[in-house]
């Protein structure tokens, strides 16, 4: 996530669109392993057959777009 225009708590608000359950608060302290592993088993039935790398790839566009929109607002 470096680079980024979105804020924590956009991307876990970004997440609810892809997964059954949003990402928790610590989930940046994660190892990338336990990221993935947790993506996977919480996917949202039209994403369960997606890799987590590709979900992640989703949630950091949404999140980057929803902050892009909230700009262009104000």
């Amino acid at each position: 996530m470096a680079n980024t225009t979105y804020s924590k708590s956009d991307f876990i608000f970004a997440s609810k669109t892809f997964l059954c359950i949003e990402l928790p608060s610590e989930y940046d302290q994660w190892e990338y392993k336990k990221l993935e592993d947790f993506i996977e088993e919480n996917a949202w039935q039209p994403f369960e057959n997606d890799q987590a790398t590709v979900i992640l790839d989703n949630i950091e566009t949404l999140a980057e777009d929803v902050r892009n929109y909230i700009k262009d607002k104000n």
